[in-house]
């Protein structure tokens, strides 16, 4: 089997990959637990690129923000360091390129990001469980991949992870992106025995409320709001007590709920800790 985004001749069928002492290497110890099959060579050394890498500081310095007044019509202007080259106030390509495509009719597109890792571990679990097969190909985002002609096709929102799901009965695939929409496209095609979603339509909802919670509970947890007040040059107090208060609060959600609701659903987990705990 050739594994998306590495040579074929670099990973033979059945071989694996040992550390220096000789110990077999999962590419669980790169991502997480339930993903043994990712291609860890294309996915994890791009991400790794990311991790370590100091705060882009804000263009203006606390002198310099004295006295702002917001303009009535906000105009953009050049900002430092990778992301802020990269953030742009439009959407659409800015390269032409195809994403490439493998062997089996479901294609993911993502890295090994938090939340971009969500649809790997589930498609790990489908393989597990069902023996769906699927390629996965690195979107290097620190590089501007989810700006190309392809990608921009799967996801008009140039976001990790995307998925394309090529059918006989369809001329054109299915494309599917937003985490959260992902694992549920893949739960309702493949999950023909109801192991991770319940059929019940009480659990079902109960499930899926949770999916959903954790897509909108999960951007004042981090860089969406949370980790940019903190690493900004200005210190804004009333800025960091709303989401200081807001991450609070999500947690005792989850300190409340964790101990009952997911316990009901604990035959479903698997679905809900890849949401969740990512």
């Amino acid at each position: 089997r050739h594994i998306a985004g590495t040579p074929k001749n670099s990973l033979q069928e059945g071989t694996t990959d040992s550390n220096e002492s000789g110990t077999r290497l999962r590419p669980a110890e790169m991502w997480t637990a339930a993903c043994r099959r990712i291609p860890r060579r294309a996915f994890i050394p791009a991400a790794r690129s990311l991790v370590g890498r100091r705060p882009v500081r804000a263009l203006s310095s606390a002198a310099e923000m004295e006295g702002y007044t917001p303009p009535k019509v906000w105009k953009d202007k050049e900002r430092p360091g990778v992301w802020g080259k990269l953030n742009q106030p439009y959407a659409g390509a800015r390269e032409t390129r195809d994403v490439p495509r493998g062997e089996h009719a479901l294609q993911l597109y993502s890295l090994a990001t938090p939340n971009g890792m969500k649809a790997g571990i589930f498609l790990e679990e489908l393989y597990d469980q069902y023996k769906v097969e699927y390629d996965a190909w690195p979107i290097n985002i620190s590089e501007g991949d989810q700006f190309t002609s392809g990608f921009v096709q799967v996801n008009p929102n140039s976001k990790i992870p995307a998925l394309l799901h090529y059918t006989d009965d369809l001329k054109e695939p299915v494309r599917v992106f937003e985490s959260a929409s992902v694992l549920l496209y893949l739960a309702d095609t493949f999950d023909t025995d109801h192991h991770f979603v319940p059929k019940d339509p009480k659990l079902r909802a109960e499930c899926i409320s949770w999916l959903f919670w954790q897509v909108g509970a999960a951007p004042s947890l981090g860089g969406g709001g949370f980790k940019s007040f903190f690493s900004a040059d200005v210190k804004i107090e009333s800025a960091i007590d709303k989401y200081a208060l807001e991450v609070k609060r999500q947690f005792d959600v989850l300190d409340r709920h964790l101990g009952y609701d997911l316990w009901v659903l604990k035959e479903y987990g698997t679905f809900l800790c890849t949401c969740v705990r990512t």
